[in-house]
């Protein structure tokens, strides 16, 4: 199989697709989650349907039982499938990073997201850490990233507060300005 590079991605999909997995997770349509996981992972690394569930089922699945499991989330069992998502992805990539570290690092971002009053750094540095980590770039550089979709997620935040759902078109925009940001932090 021929090495894929991770920097290749189209912005605009990845926000799109996003703000899509957002939508569905929201709303706990995880089949509709699962199939844009799988709809991403097929189309950044160019493999087949198969191996894109190979590479996606694992993401999905921790994503579910994150959500289906607030308050009562085994830190553990997230952790192993994020691990397991990140490895499948180191194993096709040509500039290899610590999967390890950036699936605990993903974890973090998770529970800071969550739980951001237990947790000494902030949402934004936990994004940036965890994309930091996978790109193997310092986490500084990815400080526009962090903050625009620290921003879409705040716009959800808020949305959920108020006991409706978030302005998509808005969460679109923000991840758009993130995923540039995050596109040309890293080239």
């Amino acid at each position: 199989m021929k090495l894929k590079d991770l920097k290749d991605f189209k912005p605009e999909r990845f926000a799109k697709i996003e703000t899509n997995t957002w939508k569905a997770y929201y709303r706990h349509n995880f089949f509709t989650l699962t199939i844009l996981l799988l709809q991403l992972a097929r189309e950044q690394f160019h493999v087949s349907y198969f191996h894109a569930l190979r590479i996606s089922y694992p993401f999905a699945s921790a994503t579910i039982y994150f959500r289906k499991n607030r308050g009562k989330e085994n830190k553990d069992i997230i952790l192993e499938k994020l691990t397991e998502f990140y490895k499948s992805i180191n194993a096709i990539v040509v500039e290899k990073f610590d999967y390890k570290k950036t699936a605990e690092l993903e974890l973090e971002w998770w529970f800071v997201d969550r739980y951001p009053e237990k947790y000494k750094v902030s949402r934004r540095e936990a994004l940036r850490n965890s994309m930091a980590s996978m790109y193997n770039v310092h986490p500084q550089g990815l400080t526009e990233y962090a903050e625009y979709r620290a921003k879409a997620m705040e716009l959800q935040d808020e949305a959920e507060k108020e006991n409706n759902e978030a302005n998509w078109g808005d969460v679109y925009s923000l991840l758009l300005i993130s995923y540039e940001s995050l596109y040309k932090a890293i080239h």
